[in-house]
């Protein structure tokens, strides 16, 4: 994917764009790219770099990285995070404004979800972390079957132990998307049923988001994340065993919600060793 990026950045880097400051209050570091008459995604400024060299710095910094926690398996402090952040935010940001640019709307749609979850495999892969997304049919009486589809499970020792009609409380079950507009709610109902249907066994289940930021008209941003409902599922439902963002709501950095809502370096470098070494119990 870092190829693809580097080659996407050097084609955008020949082009007119047009970079228009976002005045919405909040979101000031955000910039609309215009080019001719359309508008390609919004970046993050404070994480996305055109610079190929720069990105490619980064990128380095989080090779090393992943190789430090790849060896050790466990929590590791890298050097630089800031650098990694922009390096993972660029890699698939870059790909999304791509699609944006060569296709239409509703392909680049489409295919950046897709994207996004070679993203989160590839991420995976290069962690020596056992990855498989599962479609599961979990009985409910004699005659139906509540069916699930986890876009990824983890697994500590090499082997996805979850079937397709039984999860295993130790393996990690985690939501992809690309933004949780319209999402959020299912995520906790699909751990509540899980438990329910599985003799109430508690399961392991992370959300892992792109961003929640959308544009309006020409100028503008607005955030998807819906703070008030994420608080009252997190808190007084069902809480998640972690949400993670490349590109953070700003609601995020408030009092209780940066404790339940982190960036996904700290997700690789930390928690994701925690909740694979943890056991849960019924």
């Amino acid at each position: 994917m870092e190829k693809i990026a580097k080659d996407v950045l050097s084609s955008l880097n020949k082009e007119n764009l047009n970079f228009i400051p976002v005045k919405t209050q909040g979101y000031t570091n955000y910039n609309l790219i215009k080019v001719g008459n359309g508008f390609l995604r919004p970046i993050n400024k404070e994480l996305f770099t055109f610079d190929i060299d720069k990105f490619s710095h980064n990128f380095e910094i989080l090779e090393a990285g992943i190789e430090e926690v790849k060896a050790q398996r466990k929590e590791v402090s890298p050097n630089n995070i800031g650098a990694i952040d922009s390096a993972l935010y660029t890699l698939i940001q870059s790909i999304g404004l791509g699609l944006d640019f060569y296709t239409d709307s509703n392909t680049a749609r489409k295919n950046f979800g897709m994207r996004f979850e070679d993203f989160w495999r590839c991420l995976m892969n290069e962690l020596n972390i056992t990855n498989k997304p599962m479609v599961l049919s979990l009985p409910i009486d004699h005659f139906d079957h509540y069916t699930c589809e986890i876009d990824s499970v983890l697994s500590k020792d090499g082997k996805i132990r979850t079937t397709k009609e039984m999860t295993d409380a130790n393996e990690i079950y985690v939501s992809l998307k690309t933004t949780s507009k319209d999402r959020m709610a299912k995520i906790f109902i699909d751990k509540y049923l899980l438990e329910k249907f599985c003799n109430g066994k508690k399961l392991k289940m992370i959300g892992v988001f792109h961003n929640d930021i959308q544009r309006i008209k020409n100028n503008r941003i607005s955030g998807t994340f819906v703070a008030n409902n994420f608080y009252i599922y997190q808190k007084h439902f069902l809480p998640l065993d972690g949400i993670y963002y490349l590109d953070i709501p700003k609601k995020a950095k408030d009092s209780w919600y940066k404790d339940n809502i982190k960036t996904i370096s700290t997700l690789i470098f930390s928690d994701i060793w925690h909740l694979l070494d943890s056991t849960n119990h019924i």
